[in-house]
């Protein structure tokens, strides 16, 4: 059931309180931690654990992360399992000279709200869904020759089950 679309603002709101916590989740990331998640023979994660955030792949489901600014890895599950987002897109953000906070964000949400309708199956305005992203800071940047930005499509409440792809929600 399709549930009425909301307002805008609220989530608008909604999505940067998730982006707040997630924005410099790059920041500062280690060389060395956590490796890639363990995942069966098409690429699906077959346990909860945690992952390294260079690591996690679109179709990855992502348990909360709590309040943190910063991480270094993110835990991941099966999307059978009650998890709070998942990844859904890849935008990767010209290279050159770090563009700026400001310009980071924007490429994200264009990026981010291009890939929206194709993964879930409906226009961002017509869904209940939100996203949110994980993004290059200048350290990561800098350091790490990061360009990636990571789309987390996630729902109204504060965990789901199954894939949001195709949803139609």
């Amino acid at each position: 059931m399709h549930a009425p679309a909301r307002p805008r603002v609220p989530r608008a709101a909604a999505a940067a309180a998730l982006t707040a916590a997630t924005l410099l989740a790059l920041q500062g990331c280690a060389l060395l931690g956590p490796e890639d998640a363990e995942r069966d023979a098409d690429g699906v994660i077959v346990e909860e654990q945690d992952a390294d955030v260079f690591s996690i792949r679109i179709g990855d489901c992502l348990a909360p992360t709590g309040e943190e600014s910063e991480l270094e890895s993110v835990p991941v599950v099966p999307c059978s399992q009650e998890h709070e987002s998942e990844v859904y897109a890849e935008v990767i953000v010209p290279d050159g000279e770090f563009p700026g906070n400001a310009a980071i964000e924007e490429a994200a949400d264009a990026g981010c709200m291009e890939h929206f309708e194709d993964f879930v199956g409906i226009p961002y305005a017509d869904s209940e869904l939100m996203y949110s992203y994980f993004s290059p800071t200048e350290q990561s940047w800098e350091e790490l020759d990061d360009r990636q930005v990571l789309c987390l499509v996630y729902g109204p409440e504060a965990s789901s089950t199954g894939s949001f792809g195709g949803s139609e929600t």
